[in-house]
């Protein structure tokens, strides 16, 4: 069976794997180890070399409107993922990643990037899942584009100094988030 154009767009935004039949729920479209550059901008326009091997100095806003930095996470191996209201399976693992975050907490820091949403929508997701991790906005995508992502939702494992370790662009369940963190970060 042949899906349409849009169709095809909006799974492969959302990180579906509706085109490879031999996906199974909760299986990962893609599996990779990345990089991502060293940036003190948000901005698209700032990410072309992204090719080193640390987070560096990304800046962002919090929902509540206080300012961040991926550097305030140093010394603590992080779960970092990109997400936003309009992505049913990013709805979907947004519990998962707060009982997993529930669990490991302060072993482990999460920190969620909302991705181009509408902040009203955004928020209202986070108080409906329950997700008490740190939330922050990346408004223009311009994080996530720093990270190479490229499907929703997608979560990047950084160590405690600072090295992207893995990247995945698929829906996780919490028991593949914990085996994820036990295999990347050693937690």
């Amino acid at each position: 069976m042949a899906l349409s154009l849009p169709a095809l767009l909006i799974a492969a935004g959302c990180g579906s794997s509706a085109t490879d039949p031999t996906m199974t729920a909760g299986e990962p479209a893609t599996a990779t180890t990345v990089t991502a550059t060293s940036t003190t901008s948000t901005s698209a326009s700032d990410t072309a070399a992204a090719a080193q091997d640390t987070v560096g100095d990304v800046r962002f806003r919090y929902f509540d409107g206080s300012e961040g930095s991926l550097e305030d996470f140093a010394g603590t191996p992080t779960v970092i993922n990109f997400w936003a209201s309009w992505c049913p399976p990013c709805i979907i693992e947004m519990p998962a990643f707060e009982a997993v975050h529930v669990e490991l907490a302060p072993q482990v820091a999460f920190l969620g990037f909302n991705v181009g949403d509408e902040p009203r929508a955004a928020r209202e997701l986070a108080t409906q899942t329950g997700v008490t991790y740190p939330l922050a906005e990346d408004p223009d995508s311009g994080i996530f584009q720093v990270f190479g992502g490229f499907g929703m939702p997608t979560t990047v494992l950084v160590d405690a100094e600072g090295m992207i370790v893995h990247m995945i662009s698929s829906r996780l369940k919490a028991q593949d988030l914990r085996a994820l963190i036990a295999e990347h970060l050693g937690v």
